[in-house]
C-alpha cells in the first residue's frame, strides 16, 4: 500500500469532517425523537404531583414517654359591657348619702343638700304620687315624676324662688 493510503489530504479531512458533523446532528435529532419532545400535542409530559407520605408513627430519635400536647396561647377574653361590682365602701340600701354614686343602686334621695342627708334606695321600689317639683341643691327647679320617689336630694319641695 502507497502513500495514498496512509496519508490524509485536506480533502479528505474535509469530507471526514461533514460526515462527522452529520452523524452528531442526525444523532441529535433521533434523541429528541426518542424522547417524544413533540410539543403541546403530544409527546412526553411530567408526572402528576404526588405528596411525600405522612411520617410513621414512633419515626424518629423520640422517647417511649408520651409528651404533653403543645397548647397554643390564647388571648384573654375580651371584657364585655357586664356591670361592674360596686366598688368598697359604697352603701347599701338605707345607708346616709349626699349622691347617688355614694349608693350600691346608684340613687340617693331626701331633703337636704348638706353631706350625709339623703339615703340610699333601691331603684325597683314601689313609687306614688303625682308629678312635683321640687329645688334640687344645685338651685335649679326640676319635676319628679312621682312625690314618693324624686331620685336625687333637694333643698325643699316646690320651684325654687
Amino acid at each position: 500500500m502507497g502513500s495514498r493510503g496512509t496519508k490524509l489530504t485536506s480533502r479528505n479531512r474535509s469530507a471526514l469532517g461533514s460526515v462527522a458533523l452529520g452523524l452528531a446532528a442526525f444523532g441529535f435529532a433521533f434523541a429528541v425523537a426518542a424522547c417524544g419532545a413533540g410539543g403541546p400535542e403530544g409527546g412526553w409530559k411530567p408526572a402528576p404531583y404526588a405528596p411525600p407520605p405522612p411520617p410513621e408513627e414512633g419515626f424518629g430519635d423520640m422517647d417511649d414517654e408520651a409528651e404533653e400536647p403543645a397548647t397554643l396561647a390564647t388571648a384573654e377574653p375580651v371584657a364585655t359591657a357586664t356591670p361592674e361590682a360596686p366598688p368598697a365602701g359604697v352603701r347599701e340600701d338605707g345607708a346616709a348619702c349626699s349622691k347617688g354614686s355614694e349608693c350600691k343602686s346608684g340613687v340617693c334621695e331626701g331633703v337636704g343638700c348638706e353631706p350625709d342627708k339623703g339615703k340610699c334606695m333601691a331603684k325597683d321600689r314601689p313609687c306614688t304620687g303625682a308629678k312635683m317639683q321640687l329645688c334640687d341643691c344645685a338651685g335649679q327647679t326640676i319635676t319628679a315624676e312621682k312625690a314618693s320617689c324624686p331620685g336625687v336630694t333637694y333643698k325643699y319641695p316646690g320651684p325654687c324662688k
